[in-house]
């Protein structure tokens, strides 16, 4: 009997390993994007994956819809938006954008309507000077994410 119950147990193990892929990892998946709404506007950003490699490349989206039933006008400069790159110990390792100008464009969304205001396409070793580790992604309207460079 107590052999049953070790066999039953093993098997429930190997099963479940299987199942996970790896018994060791989280089964929570890290997130992609965050959201925020002001007033009737909803503010997506959005990263292309949480985990990267050295010779990978972060592409992150900032979107904004028009959640209400009359159109909104929102005001978007013409460099897109602010970014910044935190390691774990809170030290800004990278920025950008690195050019900014003084116009601004005006953008008429009706009802939900959505456009992209702003996005990142940066090498990560650029990014992050070579370091490894968590970083924060930040941006504008306090949306951040986390993400990992091995």
């Amino acid at each position: 009997m107590r052999n049953i119950l070790f066999i039953l147990s093993f098997v429930l193990i190997i099963d479940g390993c299987r199942i996970n892929g790896n018994p060791v990892a989280s089964t929570v998946a890290p997130s992609l994007s965050v959201s925020t709404v002001q007033d009737s506007l909803q503010y997506t950003f959005e990263i292309n994956k949480a985990n990267f490699e050295a010779d990978d490349t972060l592409i992150a989206v900032l979107t904004v819809r028009n959640i209400g039933s009359v159109p909104d006008t929102i005001m978007v400069p013409c460099y897109g938006m602010q970014w910044t790159l935190t390691n774990d110990s809170g030290i800004t390792v990278n920025s950008g954008p690195r050019h900014f100008c003084n116009s601004v464009a005006r953008e008429v969304l009706v009802s939900h309507q959505s456009v992209v205001i702003g996005g990142i396409y940066e090498p990560i070793m650029e990014m992050s000077d070579n370091q490894t580790g968590s970083f924060v992604l930040s941006t504008t309207y306090n949306l951040s994410l986390n993400l990992h460079v091995r």
